[in-house]
């Protein structure tokens, strides 16, 4: 008998566990203020008993809030809640970007956002930049200028570079997400520093950019940061172009001659 598709029984959601449980409710405490960065939580044995749940239960609770960085947990001294870093929220996003080609994303699609993150935090940069934003971003360009870096150097400074734009934006979010990329994108500049022209190309651009930024031009300093942009994005291509030709061709294969399958030069029998 043909089994029918359109069953009408649904599966059933596993409940979740209560350390889950203990943990989302504690979460939302934290979330909610009612305990701050610094304070020390309640011990195992009184949450237990305010959340009508075991030991153990509590002590996988704090473990799951530790791990978000939610908490640190201390011999001793029970749990003290942390205040909210960024650092996992790089850590989780660069994951997901460093296994480029492998899986859902791809190069195009780290450009993508990044043209879409910095060109926008360069226009709000030049509409909230601090005098220290403005020195900083003027002392990379400094360094940038001075001969003798090596091109790992080179590369981390226009790395810098970047990071003291998207710290000027005073926007939090923007050194997150664009540090979450920067491996990938810090590969592509160690390729491109390897041109003869990269570094002239990149200072130029940069001073650019930082000239509207320091003029509080938003929309100059969108043009510019997209121009550099549009300028990298070639850079990058050039050199991978460069890679793929000292590697022999695509994926590192070497190319051959085409096999010829005439019969030319070879020499009849006459028997």
């Amino acid at each position: 008998m043909a089994s029918n598709p359109a069953s009408p029984y649904m599966p059933l959601a596993r409940a979740p566990k209560l350390a889950d449980r203990a943990m989302q409710q504690l979460q939302d405490l934290i979330v909610r203020r009612a305990f701050r960065p610094g304070d020390r939580l309640p011990s195992e044995r009184i949450l237990g008993e305010r959340l009508g749940v075991s030991r153990t239960v509590v002590r996988e609770a704090l473990r799951g809030l530790s791990i978000k960085g939610l908490v640190e947990v201390r011999d001793g001294s029970g749990a003290i809640v942390r205040s909210p870093s960024t650092a996992l929220v790089t850590e989780l996003l660069g994951i997901c970007v460093s296994h480029l080609e492998t899986g859902d994303v791809t190069s195009n699609h780290i450009l993508e956002m990044r043209r879409l993150i910095e060109i926008e935090m360069a226009g709000l940069a030049a509409d909230r930049r601090s005098d220290k934003d403005l020195q900083d971003i003027e002392r990379l360009l400094s360094a940038m200028a001075r001969p003798g870096s090596s091109r790992e150097q080179w590369a981390r400074i226009d790395y810098d570079f970047h990071d003291a734009v998207a710290i000027a934006s005073h926007n939090p979010l923007f050194p997150i997400v664009l540090r979450s990329i920067s491996e990938v994108l810090m590969r592509g500049r160690l390729m491109g520093v390897r041109l003869p022209d990269y570094q002239q190309k990149a200072l130029y651009h940069h001073r650019n950019v930082f000239a509207a930024v320091k003029a509080g031009s938003v929309r100059r300093a969108r043009e510019a940061m997209e121009g550099h942009l549009r300028e990298a994005e070639q850079t990058m291509r050039e050199a991978l172009a460069s890679e793929s030709e000292e590697a022999g061709g695509p994926r590192g294969l070497r190319r051959t001659a085409p096999r010829r399958t005439g019969r030319r030069g070879v020499r009849r029998s006459n028997s």
